[in-house]
């Protein structure tokens, strides 16, 4: 009864979740939590034992083409029926098991996961007999207090209590794919100071941060397995007789937060004025998570097995299908029709013959004179039983598994990754039904920081008092110069004087000494205002590889913005040595300073900031940092000269494409402190729906008239290769967008220094510029709103001007165009018709396009026409919108996104096809992807190889599967017209049912997998290539057309070659051979006739595809020697016996058999090698081309082979480029990389 009301459950509602849920904890609270109904028992099995293969097989017809042959599997066993019922049926049966044994095998590995998980052990608080014990994973209940040894992961979502130190760290990766650890709390003091009693070793002094551990715990806690000690028991006691209630949120998703209220019976250290025990996500431990770097700690769990936060995330990403997929299942639905209108014309055919006709024929059995309408329908099934096969049933499995292949191709690439040496893994196909997709990309999105860059963040300069302090020795502006190496977190810190590796002071650490306050107070904010959290590494069990000394503070943080601003003060003598008990201990100059922190303002992507809220002797200051777009506007500057300055620098910074941060602070009344503490504390214990509105008004409220402090420059260096990746797919005719939160500076030297604007591009900047927004009270409020939403209304007609000018710019016809006729352009037009442009936008300005329709429809009637694009200021929301609104404007376009962080979920799952980058952001990118790279610079050979191929192959694939039952099928349709439309069929039934998943569809399958007309050199400097996905070159509807329309003629010449050109022929015995003897030929001649074929399409004769070619014909003969035998025939059909051992004693028929397919091929040789030679495409004019100077490189070596005696190691460049054509691979000192057009070289011509 629970598993069906674990799966019949529905998810909850925003109302359910505010309800709310009271979850006892203490002796007692088993019963109290029973009515919850919760379990920790998970499963992410499909199925049980027993409901395997009835659900299995009852998924697999949720595809209509599994619908349509079940109907005509049950067609064919009425009497009406011109095939036998076990060829059909057989054939779909062993499809449905064969894929069910698929589902199967996947499964088992699923339910041997859900048992491990299930069965692993945790040590949980029996309350009765106050002792920690083993319990499974499974049993535990609501309320049960569990403790977590280190490295262990929570068995489920538990509120901490206790744990060896006040803020322990989390490996979150399971849960969100972030790799930097999470600090977490216990959600109250006073629990921790009653549970750890007289512990001294637990005990925090404030006045000495470096305390150990005692000497009992670190014998007892050798191991993360609970040990029997006096002190456990001791926990175990007082744990035992806690009693009370937790009210918090039902069950849901959110990952990001949780509120909750704890309730303690008769609590002794709790005083009646105390508020309440308030927990936040931050107090949460979640199941699937790793304790890390803390021995242990215990909660009391909250949420178990399915309405856990893992578990209600465990969605699968949307299902994506191809474009090509759509368009194949289009032709899927046509080839229907087309068969419909055949049956129907043939049935009704049929009941003409047999009124007109039927009674000179005494041996037809008719019943009654003239058929009915009930004969019209039985013949109409007759013939869609006897055409079946013009649908080809293994067509879906076969392309399922073509692109497997290819997927394996991708990883097993050593070029795109699988770098020991580097710590770099192979990429990662994880769906493969969007390979065909990857050779049609139009539009590339990228994420800039840990895209684009190494997201390894250097602190390069910085402007305090209106003087840039910079690396460099002695800077213009009179600056001093910094030392950018900076050690790892985890480096042995002798003192905080020895900053540099030279063992030397830095220049502005000597004049702050000197007196200089506004540099101390500088790096003095950038050591208080942040996240980072300090683990003094002095835990007993620590790995010695994990630290340098003991005592060395290790910093966890998940900005690496907030990572190099608090090491740059490291190495300025400002030392951040641990963050515990709400405060940040600072050494300086050898003493240590207590900052106590009362709020923290957390960073998001509406304020883009963060603030502190910091008590320093006695006295209140507000801490914020934050973008310079964001903070100059709260900043009241001493005159207009200081702000100045600040842009002006700013400004350099940007220019250096160096990543800004501007600090700011003021000076705050202890009432201020109050209000602030108190707003953020009755928010918190609120019950409304808005608490992000509420924080974000609380924090604004606050974060106005600072004194600015000074601005931080920060590096981050590009990715190797990036720039000539980018260009590679520019010149593939990709349009590349990159999004970014950096200011539009920045963003524009960026983009110049990874080519993504180019020096002849013209570039158009789409900016806002509106007055800046000023501290302000509330009778100015009004007066403020007014003037902005003018500013925004003429801001709107400007930006609408400033499109209609760049549109102007690039070509004056185009404003004759209506939006839509420009939507309907191809992109390639789209180039031809104007200049290369750069479009640069930033954040406000794409928030207007994007919320108006109209000026969003004309953004994009420019964006379409741009080389590039940067979008600056963006937000991850905004970033994902940008996807949305070229794919409502331009739907036919394929769009790929790729980024690197959680950030960037949200653009990768809108696009067609996400790429993430396995950086250093975590792994919620990649887990979101649909394929998987480590560096930027592989998307190059991705795309332009492996996604041109896996068009090239799907395309060719498809058009050939329905080319070969098209021909099979025609052949017994024509035979229609010759038996009074009967519905007799001219093949044997065994025949064309294992015509496809015996004969044809294997060769067809090794042939394709590893089809290629140009090799990767060439594709890579011939970018050029890429465009005839994009132009659909390989799989259109005329293409289609095309093949059956061959289809057609191949089946007229073998059903009249073979049945009527050697009918009448007279064997040894004097007698004429029968019907099934004709047929059988015309069959046989129909192998032979695909395969060659196949050949013919093939631009890459490689072993395995002239081995699967000849292997499929040697296979055919022995099977079909084997099975013509009495005993075989009689099991299968009694026709077929001895019909192939006639065959091979006709001269005749060996005639037939090999000359039917070379006449019905030559139009098909004959139209290849004329537009090959006077249409060809750019595949065939680089492929000529290429061979030209191979043949002519060949000539000229041999001649100086001839006439010379030096060896061929005296010609090393000579050497390697014979031996690349041995290997088929293009010499590449022959190609010309920057050529973009293939008509241009007069060699060509010729």
């Amino acid at each position: 009864m629970e598993k069906l009301k674990s799966l019949c459950c529905k998810p909850k509602s925003q109302d359910d979740i505010d309800k709310g849920v009271t979850i006892h904890f203490g002796k007692g609270s088993e019963e109290s939590n029973r009515h919850l109904g919760a379990s920790n028992r998970t499963r992410t099995a499909k199925y049980t034992w027993y409901s395997w293969l009835p659900l299995s097989i009852l998924f697999q017809f949720t595809r209509a083409a599994n619908i349509y042959f079940l109907i005509i599997s049950i067609l064919t066993a009425m009497p009406f029926s011109p095939k036998s019922p076990g060829s059909m049926i057989g054939t779909f049966s062993a499809v449905l098991i064969f894929t069910s044994l698929k589902e199967l095998f996947e499964d088992v590995f699923r339910w041997i996961s859900d048992r491990e998980v299930n069965n692993a052990k945790t040590q949980v608080l029996d309350n009765s007999s106050g002792e920690f014990q083993e319990k499974r994973w499974k049993d535990i209940k609501l309320g049960d207090i569990i403790r977590v040894g280190k490295d262990e992961s929570f068995p489920c979502d538990m509120l901490c209590i206790t744990s060896r130190k006040e803020k322990i760290n989390v490996d979150t990766m399971n849960l969100d794919g972030e790799t930097m650890l999470k600090p977490k709390k216990i959600v109250d003091d006073k629990i921790f100071q009653y549970i750890k009693g007289d512990n001294n070793e637990s005990e925090s002094n404030a006045g000495d941060i470096k305390e150990s551990h005692s000497e009992n715990e670190i014998n007892n806690e050798e191991k993360p397995e609970l040990k029997k000690s006096t002190d456990i028991q001791k926990y175990a006691n007082k744990l035992s007789q806690l009693k009370g209630r937790i009210e918090c949120n039902s069950p849901n998703e959110d990952i990001e937060h949780w509120d909750g209220t704890v309730f303690l019976n008769d609590f002794p250290l709790r005083k009646e004025d105390d508020k309440d025990i308030l927990g936040d996500i931050d107090s949460m431990l979640l199941r699937g998570c790793y304790l890390r770097n803390t021995t242990y700690c215990i909660g009391i769990a909250v949420h178990l097995g399915r309405e856990s936060k893992i578990m209600m995330n465990a969605k699968k990403p949307p299902r994506k299908v191809s474009n090509l997929m759509k368009l194949m299942n289009k032709m899927l639905y046509t080839v229907f029709g087309f068969q419909l209108a055949i049956i129907t014309l043939f049935a009704t055919c049929s009941v003409i013959w047999t009124r007109t006709k039927g009674k000179d024929y005494e041996y037809i059995d008719q019943d009654g004179d003239n058929p009915d309408f009930g004969t019209w329908i039985i013949q109409l099934l007759t013939y869609w039983v006897a055409y079946s096969h013009l649908i080809p049933i293994s067509l879906y499995v076969m392309i399922e598994i073509l692109k497997l292949v290819q997927a394996l191709l991708i990883k097993w690439d050593k070029d795109i990754g699988a770098n020991p040496d580097i710590d770099e893994k192979a990429a990662e196909c994880k769906n493969s039904d969007l390979i065909e997709e990857l050779g049609q990309v139009d539009f590339v999105f990228s994420d800039k920081t840990g895209t684009l860059t190494c997201n390894q963040m250097i602190f390069k300069s910085c402007t305090v008092g209106g003087r840039i302090y910079s690396e460099r020795e002695e800077s213009e502006n009179g600056g001093f110069p910094i030392n950018s190496q900076f050690r790892n977190s985890d480096d042995n810190i002798n003192a905080a004087r020895d900053m540099s590796e030279e063992g030397e002071q830095l220049s502005w650490f000597e004049e702050a000494q000197k007196g200089d306050e506004k540099l101390l107070d500088f790096f003095n904010h950038m050591s208080i205002c942040h996240s980072v959290t300090v683990d003094v590494d002095n835990e007993p069990d620590s790995n010695e590889d994990e630290k340098e000394d003991s005592g060395c503070p290790l910093y966890q943080c998940q900005s690496p913005d907030e990572l190099a601003l608090v090491k740059a003060s490291l190495q300025c003598g400002i030392k951040l040595v641990d963050t515990k008990g709400g405060c940040y201990f600072i050494e300086e100059d050898g003493e240590v300073s207590k900052y106590q922190i009362h709020a923290e303002f957390k960073f998001d992507s509406d304020r883009k900031r963060m603030s502190v809220v910091v008590e320093i002797n006695g006295e209140y200051y507000l801490y914020t940092k934050g973008a310079d777009n964001q903070m100059i506007t709260q900043i009241n500057f001493h005159d207009k000269q200081e702000e100045e300055t600040l842009r002006a620098h700013l400004y350099k910074f940007a220019v250096e494409g160096l990543r800004t941060l501007v600090m700011a602070k003021k000076k705050i009344s202890k009432k201020e402190k109050d209000e602030i503490v108190d707003g953020i504390y009755n928010i918190q214990s609120s019950s409304a729906k808005n608490k992000g509105e509420q924080y974000f008004d609380l924090y604004c409220k606050h974060e106005v008239g600072l004194t600015f402090v000074g601005a931080s420059a920060i590096e981050d260096k590009l990715q190797d290769e990036v720039p000539e990746t980018i260009e590679k797919l520019m010149e593939a005719n990709i349009r590349v967008w990159v999004l970014t939160g950096d200011k539009q500076e920045t963003a524009i030297e960026i983009a110049k220094s990874c080519r993504l604007i180019q020096e002849d591009m013209d570039t158009i900047e789409l900016s806002v510029k509106m007055n800046d927004r000023k501290k302000r009270d509330d009778e100015e409020d009004r007066e403020y709103q007014e003037r902005i939403k003018k500013e925004r209304e003429d801001y709107k007609s400007e930006l609408v001007g400033k499109i209609n000018e760049g549109i102007k710019a690039i070509e004056k016809d185009i404003l004759y165009l209506t939006q839509e006729e420009i939507f309907g352009l191809p992109l390639k037009r789209l180039e031809k018709k104007g200049r290369q442009i750069a479009l640069v936008v930033d954040g406000p300005t794409l928030g207007l396009i994007l919320e108006n329709e109209q000026i969003g429809r004309l953004f994009l009637s420019l964006g379409l026409y741009s080389k590039s694009v940067v979008c600056c200021r963006v937000s991850p929301k905004q970033k994902s919108e940008v996807v949305a609104i070229v794919k409502k404007v331009k739907p036919s376009c394929i769009r790929l996104s790729i980024g690197d962080g959680a950030n960037d979920v949200p653009m990768i799952m809108e696009a067609n096809i996400g790429v993430g980058i396995r950086g250093k952001e975590g792994t919620q990118a990649v887990r979101s992807s649909d394929y998987a790279i480590s560096q930027f610079k592989y998307l190059e050979k991705l795309l332009l190889f492996h996604g041109r191929l896996g068009y090239r192959r799907v395309s060719w694939m498809v058009c050939y599967y329905f080319y070969k039952n098209i021909v099979l099928v025609f052949t017994e349709i024509y035979f229609a017209f010759f038996n009074g439309f009967s519905g007799q069929i001219y093949f044997m039934d065994w025949l064309p049912m294992l015509y496809n998943s015996l004969w044809t569809s294997l060769t067809c399958l090794f042939a394709y997998a590893i089809e290629r007309d140009v090799v990767y050199d060439v594709s890579k400097n011939y970018p050029k290539l890429y465009e005839a996905g994009q132009q659909n070159q390989y799989f259109t509807l005329w293409i289609f057309w095309k093949w059956v329309i061959l289809a057609l003629f191949h089946g007229v010449i073998t059903f009249f070659g073979c049945t009527y050109g050697f009918s009448g022929i007279i064997d040894s015995s004097g007698k004429t051979d029968d019907f099934w003897f004709a047929s059988t030929i015309a069959f046989s001649s129909i192998i032979h006739l695909v395969t060659c074929k196949l050949a013919i399409e093939l631009n890459f004769l490689n072993v395995v595809a002239i081995i699967a070619g000849v292997g499929s014909l040697l296979f055919y003969w022995l099977f079909v020697i084997v099975f013509n035998t009495a005993f075989f025939s009689q099991l299968l059909q009694p026709e077929l016996e001895y019909v192939y051992f006639r065959i091979f004693s006709n001269f005749n028929a060996w005639l037939a058999i090999f000359f039917v397919p070379l006449i019905a091929l030559l139009p098909d040789m004959t139209i290849k090698y004329f537009g090959k030679l006077y249409y060809p495409d750019a595949s065939d004019q680089i492929i000529a081309r290429t061979y030209k100077r191979d043949k002519s490189f060949i000539q000229t070596w041999k001649n100086k082979n001839d006439s010379s005696t030096k060896s061929l190691d005296s010609a090393p460049e000579h050497g390697k480029n014979f031996q690349n054509l041995e290997n088929h691979r293009s010499p590449k000192r022959n190609l010309r990389p920057n050529e973009n057009r293939y008509s241009s070289d007069k060699d060509e011509e010729e």
